[in-house]
């Protein structure tokens, strides 16, 4: 007797897919096949970085450690942080004596006239002045500060402590009226003996004696002082070492 009969009837039916697809090599163990487009993503997108709830307060407390003179506003120009140097600096200058959190920044910047309206105008921008009392001379730039969208957010300003050098620059001033003013003939050069500045009287000089002279005053300017001597390398030499100064030489033209 067999069985085979009785078992083919034990089959399950197989149904075609309704698009006609055959489910026949699925009943006998063959693996499906998914067409590309209907595969699942390989990978899944990470996460975003969740932010770090500190990062703004520690940032504003290294700003305040700074030692440079900065400010940070909103778009009002009211002060949001400062850093030390500034307190420091406005203090000195007396615009303001407790915390400047809140004020105006045109306050700390001695209310200068037309200050704020300069700021207002993006084409002004970046912004210079000078603060200048007595004894102390500040540069000012202020900057517009964007978001990523461009719209303003606020401002940062920045000062330059140029004391010193105004200081310096007055030295040098009174000196180089004294060297206009002087009646004697003074040549001005660099340490390799290049000669590049010369007084009036000294022109005055070189030009009645532009005949016998081997440059012309008007050439001065750029030529080596060695010119002036019949034996210039050794003059050179001479004026190298500065146990040999002040050198003293006479020279005769014509």
């Amino acid at each position: 007797m067999t069985l085979w009969p009785f078992l083919s009837r034990l089959r399950p039916r197989v149904q075609p897919f309704p698009d006609g697809r055959d489910l026949r090599p699925l009943a006998q163990g063959a693996r499906p096949v998914i067409a590309p487009e209907a595969q699942p993503p390989r990978s899944l997108p990470m996460p975003a970085p969740a932010s770090d709830p500190l990062a703004a307060p520690r940032l504003l407390e290294g700003f305040t450690r700074l030692t440079a003179s900065l400010f940070l506003t909103d778009r009002h120009q009211r002060i949001v942080a400062r850093s030390a140097a500034a307190l420091t600096a406005v203090q000195k200058l007396g615009y303001a004596a407790g915390p400047l959190e809140g004020l105006d920044l045109a306050e700390v910047h001695g209310r200068p006239s037309g200050f704020r309206e300069a700021l207002a105008d993006p084409a002004r921008l970046p912004y210079e002045c000078k603060i200048k009392t007595h004894g102390a001379v500040y540069k000012c730039i202020v900057t517009a500060v964007h978001d990523e969208a461009g719209a303003l957010t606020g401002y940062a300003a920045a000062w330059e402590d140029q004391s010193k050098r105004q200081l310096v620059e007055m030295e040098l001033g009174r000196a180089l009226s004294m060297i206009e003013s002087c009646p004697t003939f003074i040549i001005c050069g660099d340490p390799d003996l290049t000669m590049q500045y010369v007084n009036p009287a000294g022109r005055r000089s070189l030009d009645a004696l532009a005949h016998v002279l081997p440059i012309k005053g008007s050439q001065l300017t750029g030529q080596s002082l060695t010119a002036f001597f019949d034996r210039p390398a050794e003059v050179a030499r001479l004026l190298a070492d500065p146990a040999n100064m002040p050198y003293r030489a006479r020279v005769v033209f014509g």
